[in-house]
């Protein structure tokens, strides 16, 4: 048996709307650390009360050069993004220092 091998040029014709661009995920970081990156996370709850009362823990996260995070309620009630939602249902941390407040449900928030 012969080995007969041929090359074909191939030269597809590719225009831009055969092109399509699909965002699943966007991670938008406000602070200046990111979450999972923190080695000292302050993070808020419900007890906030509101989210006009997070100034101070801001405030104190950009002090200490840390990264922002938050509880399920406080997200799922609009008051940070979900990027920062911590805990059980949320983002996997393990920073050096946690400090949390106005947070209840320690065993899900832990688990995070």
């Amino acid at each position: 048996m012969k080995n007969s091998k041929t090359i074909e040029t191939f030269d597809p014709q590719v225009v831009d709307n055969d092109i399509t661009t699909v965002v699943k995920e966007t991670n938008k970081v406000k602070g200046k650390v990111l979450l999972t990156d923190a080695e000292i996370v302050v993070s808020g709850g419900r007890g906030m009360k509101s989210s006009d009362n997070w100034g101070g823990l801001e405030e104190m996260a950009d002090l200490l050069g840390a990264g922002m995070a938050c509880s399920r309620p406080v997200s799922d009630e609009g008051w940070r993004s979900h990027t920062e939602h911590v805990g059980q249902t949320g983002k996997i941390i393990a920073p050096n220092l946690y400090m949390a407040f106005g947070i209840s449900g320690a065993i899900q928030h832990l688990g995070g």
